[in-house]
């Protein structure tokens, strides 16, 4: 079962992410005061870049370059909720 949740997870979520960088870099194309969709924009982009790095690049361990993503994933998820926060 494990193995199972695994597999759907390592398949579904840079899939998830790549859309939603895609849908979300539509929607900020298209308007022109969509400022909260950066944070998101920035966490897709992180995640699909992570996930692409690992099937294109053989790596045997990832622990030097998590803290990288980590840190723009929470810089994301800042700006999405400041401009969220100053949008209201």
């Amino acid at each position: 079962m494990q193995q199972l949740l695994r597999s759907i997870f390592i398949s579904g979520f840079p899939l998830f992410a790549l859309y939603t960088l895609i849908s979300n870099g539509y929607d900020l194309y298209k308007e022109n005061n969509a400022y909260h969709l950066i944070g998101s924009l920035i966490v897709a982009l992180t995640i699909v870049s992570f996930f692409s790095g690992l099937f294109i690049f053989q790596r045997a361990r990832t622990k030097i370059r998590l803290p990288v993503y980590s840190i723009f994933v929470v810089l994301g998820l800042l700006v999405s909720i400041f401009t969220q926060l100053t949008d209201q």
